[in-house]
C-alpha cells in the first residue's frame, strides 16, 4: 500500500505552536485530498533521537533544541543545507525500512536537480551525481534494498508551478526556511540556483541539458 511522507522542517526556524499546528493541517489535508495513500508527517527533529535514550526521558523538544544546536555548529549556510539534506535523507529510509517499502518517490523536478547537479560538482560530490539524479537507482546503497524514483525529473518547477495553478493542485501554506531572506551568495546551493535559473528563464533548454550531460 502507497504512504506518503512529509517532512516536517518546522523547528529550523521556529514559529508559534497554532501556526505550526495550522500548517501540518493544511498539508494533511492537501496531500489527503490528493492521494489515496495514508498521510505522515514526521518532524525533521526526529532524525535526532537518540536509540539508546529512554523514550521516557527524551521529549520532542530535547531533539528540537539537539537540532538547533547541530544548525549553530555548522559554520556556513551552505554546512546547514547539507545537513539539513542528509537529515531529511536519513528519514526517508527509515521511514520506508520500518514501513516495508521497497520503492520511494521522491520530488525532485528537472530545476532542483539541474541545481543540484552543479552545486554538487561545486562541492567536490560529482563522483555519484549519476545515481544521485537518476529517473530510477538504488540511491547508491544496494544494501539498503530501496528502489529511488523521480517522476518529476522531466518536468520543470516552471512547469510544475503552472499545472499547479491553472489546475487548482495543492495550495500549500509556507513557512520559513533555513534560506529564507538570504541573498543569493550567501551559500553554494543559493549561488547556484540564481545562476540555473537565470539561465534557464533565456534558455529555456538549460537545465534539461544539464541533467544529459549528468547522464
Amino acid at each position: 500500500q502507497m504512504a506518503v511522507l512529509h517532512i516536517d522542517e518546522c523547528a529550523i526556524s521556529p514559529a508559534p505552536e497554532e501556526e505550526r499546528a495550522a500548517f501540518q493541517d493544511a498539508v494533511r489535508t492537501a496531500l489527503g485530498d490528493y492521494t489515496r495513500g495514508a498521510v505522515s508527517i514526521v518532524p525533521l527533529a526526529a532524525a535526532m533521537r537518540d536509540p539508546s535514550a529512554a523514550s521516557v526521558t527524551e521529549t520532542d523538544a530535547d531533539c528540537e533544541e539537539r537540532l538547533r544546536q547541530w544548525l549553530s555548529s555548522a559554520s556556513t549556510l551552505t554546512a546547514r543545507e547539507d545537513l539539513i539534506a542528509a537529515l531529511r535523507q536519513q528519514l526517508i529510509v527509515d521511514f520506508a525500512r520500518e514501513h516495508g517499502h521497497e520503492v520511494v518517490f521522491l520530488c525532485g523536478n528537472a530545476t532542483s536537480l539541474a541545481i543540484r547537479v552543479l552545486a554538487s560538482v561545486g562541492k567536490g560530490r560529482g563522483a555519484s551525481l549519476p545515481v544521485d539524479v537518476a529517473l530510477r537507482s538504488n540511491g547508491g546503497t544496494p544494501a539498503l534494498g530501496l528502489s529511488y524514483v523521480r517522476p518529476m525529473r522531466e518536468v520543470t518547477a516552471a512547469e510544475t508551478a503552472l499545472y499547479m495553478r491553472f489546475a487548482g493542485r495543492l495550495q500549500f501554506p509556507v513557512l520559513r526556511a533555513v534560506t529564507t531572506g538570504t541573498d543569493l551568495t550567501s551559500s553554494i546551493d543559493r549561488l547556484t540556483e540564481g545562476f540555473v535559473c537565470d539561465l534557464q528563464s533565456r534558455f529555456p533548454s538549460t537545465v534539461h541539458k544539464i541533467l544529459r550531460a549528468c547522464d
